[in-house]
């Protein structure tokens, strides 16, 4: 895949699925997401706000670190510059089309849930494990059916092997 200009639409399952591996198996992400994570209950726990990314500079700058990573990973398998992706997210307002941008803070806002087990207080019960790929699947699945899940999760489920 590595040469590609921008990510083919639908992404195939299989190489999301192995992009996602990478982002959060990284030391640096798992770090960076605990401290966000840390940093958002802080923030709410204070003003009853669960806004601390924009709101609260250490959940900023942590959410920055994490999709600093998941950037480079995007673009280690020819995904655009953060500059090209901040011309689609125009572009797509502008004419529609792709928004990568959202496609990937969407692509680590999925990881960084990954790493934080899933969505505890939404599916009671239900848990992520990375390695486990048809579990990943079935989490991209309900990704897909959440009314507040952007449509820009752009993965065809129905390819790959599990």
């Amino acid at each position: 895949m590595n040469g590609m200009q921008y990510p083919p639409d639908p992404i195939p399952f299989d190489d999301y699925y192995e992009w996602l591996k990478e982002f959060v198996s990284s030391p640096i992400v798992r770090r960076e997401v605990a401290r966000f994570s840390e940093a958002e209950r802080r923030f709410f726990e204070e003003t009853g706000s669960l806004d601390a990314y924009s709101d609260d500079p250490e959940a900023f700058e942590a959410r920055r670190a994490y999709e600093s990573v998941g950037l480079e990973i995007l673009q280690n398998y020819g995904w655009p510059s953060y500059q090209e992706m901040v011309q689609s997210f125009k572009d797509s307002i502008e004419n529609g089309g792709p928004n990568l941008l959202s496609q990937m803070r969407m692509f680590c806002g999925i990881g960084k849930m990954i790493i934080q087990g899933g969505w505890p207080t939404q599916i009671p019960g239900f848990r992520t494990d990375i390695d486990d790929k048809k579990n990943i699947r079935e989490f991209l699945r309900l990704c897909l059916n959440v009314d507040w899940m952007p449509a820009d999760l752009r993965v065809d489920l129905e390819s790959g092997n599990v």
